[in-house]
């Protein structure tokens, strides 16, 4: 959002506000892929997080196990899910991608061996889903899922599976479960693995229904069944798992690379710390604090790459538009007490029918709604979101500004409890979505780019 009067005549101010897309959870899925019988795969961000954080017994794993002769050998299964999870080319920034379908087949078929007491064949009522997850440790093994569960999502059941059991289980659970907590059961051997029962326990608030789960683990593979709504428990687990361990490992060794196709992806939680400090520290330089509306114009944007924020701009903005257009970069306080003082840059054509730009400030005031009505310079705004979304564990506010009638800009901004990252931007056509896909394919650059200014570059303002 900024205070700025326009850089040129009849050029509109400009506001953020953001989504959340943080895979806690998924976006939402609108075309889910049609599956080989109609069941529905059972999607849980926060809850995968919760299956491969809870693979975790107090102290490290102890792999093996030695009470029969009936081993199962596991080093196919683990190849083939280890190549799926690398298909699905999650960079360090990414928690999760959504896949287009399981790619293995026989989640269906486990319906018909669930233990009595649990309603599988009801579960699997809807389409299915699937997806990969990772911790922020790179130690950490990516996380396979594949789910079935009611509409509603209140009964619902899925496997898992990872290439390399995790090891610090301790610790990872510690880091992972941060909305729910663990009841781990002791532990047994079977088959020459290791069966790790266990319920997970929602913090209040959080949004999740508890679950009960079941994993086996050798030295090469973890693999096991989850469960949740009426009848879940770690009885039924248990016995699905030892009844069809030798159909999973089969499924799983059957895991195809080439089906796999990410639909959607969701980031870690952004900190966004030291971001907001070097930014505090840039706006001092610029003495602009003291007296409202005062601006200090500057060479360049220290705070974001302009042209390489363009080369992924929607594609309804003419970039020849503005293309080798200057930047008009700005840092300025507000015009109204109580909000924070920014660094806009913004690019435009003469008539600014074709701009873009980014808004970075302080986090801003709790009441974001009304302070990016009185700060856009537009007669109307309209939000996608009357809340905003939770984003990387912060807001995402989009929204569009009017005069009119006439659109004169759309606007995303992120905004966490230290900071405000913003891109707008105005084309025929322009959306609020097209701000919000654009932002949040750029947040972590632009937080980097944050962090990095250049306090010392800065251009104070003029007296």
């Amino acid at each position: 959002m900024s205070n700025l009067p326009p850089p040129t005549p009849g050029g509109p101010a400009f506001q953020p506000e953001q989504p959340t897309t943080a895979f806690n959870p998924l976006p939402p899925i609108n075309e889910p892929a049609p599956k080989k019988r109609s069941k529905r795969l059972f999607v849980i961000i926060g809850a995968a997080v919760v299956v491969v954080a809870a693979l975790v017994v107090v102290g490290l794993l102890v792999f093996g196990g030695d009470d029969d002769g009936d081993k199962v050998d596991t080093k196919t299964a683990s190849g083939a899910v280890e190549d799926v999870t690398d298909a699905a080319s999650l960079d360090s920034s990414t928690h999760a991608a959504l896949l287009k379908e399981c790619p293995f087949d026989g989640v269906d078929d486990l319906a018909a061996d669930a233990p009595k007491g649990f309603d599988a064949d009801g579960a699997a009522g809807g389409d299915d889903q699937a997806l990969v997850t990772q911790s922020a440790q790179k130690e950490d093994p990516p996380l396979l899922q594949c789910s079935t569960a009611t509409d509603d999502l209140s009964l619902g059941f899925g496997v898992v599976a990872a290439a390399q059991p995790p090891t610090g289980l301790q610790d990872y659970i510690n880091r992972s479960l941060t909305d729910a907590t663990g009841k781990f059961e002791h532990t047994s051997s079977f088959r020459g693995g290791t069966l790790l029962p266990f319920c997970t326990e929602p913090k209040e608030g959080s949004g999740q229904l508890p679950l009960c789960a079941t994993v086996w683990y050798d030295k090469q593979l973890l693999t096991g069944i989850f469960t949740r709504g009426d009848g879940s428990s770690t009885d039924v687990t248990t016995a699905w798992v030892k009844d069809d361990l030798d159909d999973l490992i089969d499924d799983l060794e059957n895991a195809d690379a080439d089906r796999v196709e990410v639909t959607q992806t969701a980031g870690f939680d952004i900190d966004s710390a030291k971001a907001a400090a070097n930014l505090t520290k840039v706006i001092d330089a610029a003495n602009v604090d003291g007296t409202a509306g005062t601006s200090a114009p500057q060479d360049s944007c220290l705070v974001a790459d302009m042209d390489a924020l363009l080369t992924s701009a929607p594609a309804g903005l003419d970039q020849s538009q503005v293309s080798g257009v200057a930047v008009d970069a700005q840092i300025a306080s507000a015009l109204d007490d109580g909000d924070p003082s920014l660094f806009q840059c913004l690019r435009a054509n003469d008539d600014q029918s074709s701009m873009y730009g980014v808004f970075i400030a302080a986090a801003p005031p709790a009441d974001f709604k009304s302070y990016a009505k009185r700060s856009s310079g537009a007669t109307s705004v309209q939000f996608a979101d009357d809340d905003g979304t939770p984003l990387r564990g912060g807001t995402l506010h989009a929204y569009c500004g009017s005069d009119n009638g006439a659109v004169t800009f759309c606007e995303s901004d992120w905004v966490s409890d230290d900071l405000q990252v913003g891109v707008f931007a105005n084309f025929d056509g322009v959306t609020a979505a097209d701000t919000t896909t654009w932002l949040t394919a750029n947040l972590d650059v632009l937080i980097a780019s944050i962090e990095a200014a250049d306090a010392t570059a800065v251009t104070p303002a003029a007296g």
